[in-house]
């Protein structure tokens, strides 16, 4: 049977470690597959919990030298810790050829890059799936150049990603394979719905002014001082580990402009795409080009109305007014009229709700994504042996 090595270095209860678990369970009833983590495994382990998956085929290994790429390299400690763990890295791959020697290797981020090129000098066919879009730092050009040398395959989230590893040259070492979610549990209801004056709103994903939480007070904070309308958004998440005292500082911003009672920092929960199905609309506003966001399928799996900014991958997903909502990442003003226009009954919401849910069941499904997965990394790979 064939092995499949996963190189999962960044745990967490986020988007991509999400898409990891339904690959996971996609390849474990058709292969063994060992995970190399870094520091954890826990959050994987418990989004893999009541999936099917066949865990006698699935074997967990700490590999604590995984290179990773971060904002922390640029110090000469954290380039010195950088440079030791290729080093580790590179032994281990090295003293693993013959125990690995027929194993397909399967990277589960791009800031992993590094690891693409010391598999390829030991020959180890890698492929390297791509949640990011670095294309405006030039660490990220420099890792996209890396990568399209030395792996064999790369798995593009969304188009806007692909544009990013493949640089300024097309390159069919990338293909694009959107990602695909779960449907939810029988016994959860898709309500209706609420009439425009009664809209539930939730944010849901790290607080960072990258996710556009900032962006969404200006907003609301335009929308309360020149048209007198007040509406409440529930926040879902934290702050990046690294970067935890933004939390702080976006409750900081919400007090100085008076706004708590227009948004209400929920904190983090474990359960957070079930619980957007208690409200009516979900919020997506990125700043930066989301590559491709695991709250916008969440979104239209609920029923829910899904506004997004439309410079990232949810463009490729959403189309404007028919099965959601796209407003520009740097105008808060249109946000506030968009906002203003919705709760002020102008758009059939339950329409472009039930329009969100037809594509998804069409498109984004678990289902159809781990076939997909299953065909790139199974069958296709047999077809070339």
């Amino acid at each position: 049977m064939k092995k499949i090595t996963i190189v999962h270095p960044i745990d967490d209860l986020y988007g991509a470690t999400k898409i990891l678990s339904y690959v996971v369970s996609a390849l474990s009833r058709k292969a063994n597959v060992e995970v190399w983590y870094k520091k954890s495994h826990a959050g994987l382990s418990a989004l893999l919990e009541g999936r099917n998956i066949c865990t006698d085929r699935i074997i967990y290994k700490q590999v604590e030298s995984i290179p990773v790429v971060h904002s922390r390299i640029i110090s000469f400690s954290g380039l010195l810790s950088f440079l030791s763990d290729i080093i580790k890295f590179s032994k281990l791959v090295f003293c693993s050829r013959k125990n690995y020697k027929e194993s397909i290797f399967y990277i589960n981020t791009y800031a992993a890059g590094f690891v693409c090129l010391i598999l390829h000098m030991y020959g180890f066919k890698n492929y390297i799936h791509c949640h990011e879009n670095q294309s405006h730092k030039i660490e990220g050009r420099l890792l996209a150049s890396l990568v399209r040398k030395y792996a064999d395959k790369i798995i593009c989230v969304s188009n806007v990603v692909k544009k990013y590893t493949d640089g300024n040259n097309y390159t069919d070492k990338s293909i694009v394979l959107w990602n695909g979610i779960e449907n939810l549990p029988k016994n959860y209801f898709l309500g209706k719905i609420r009439p425009p004056q009664n809209l539930k709103f939730a944010i849901v994903g790290r607080i960072m002014h990258e996710k556009g939480h900032w962006f969404l007070a200006d907003a609301i904070k335009i929308l309360r001082d020149a048209y007198g309308i007040t509406i409440k958004v529930d926040v879902y998440g934290d702050a990046p580990p690294n970067r935890i005292h933004l939390f702080n500082e976006y409750r900081d911003y919400i007090k100085r402009n008076e706004l708590e009672e227009c948004l209400c920092l929920k904190g983090f929960v474990a359960d957070a795409d079930l619980k957007i199905l208690n409200y009516d609309v979900v919020l997506i506003p990125s700043q930066m080009s989301d590559p491709f966001p695991t709250t916008v399928i969440e979104g239209l799996r609920a029923r829910r109305i899904v506004i997004s900014t439309n410079h990232g991958g949810a463009a490729e997903i959403i189309d404007h007014k028919i099965n959601g909502f796209l407003i520009e990442h740097n105008d808060a003003m249109k946000f506030a009229l968009m906002l203003k226009d919705m709760v002020k009954g102008t758009y059939n919401l339950q329409k472009i709700a039930d329009a969100g849910r037809f594509f998804y069941e069409n498109n984004l499904m678990h289902k159809q994504f781990e076939a997909k997965i299953l065909s790139l990394l199974i069958e296709e790979d047999n077809n070339a042996l």
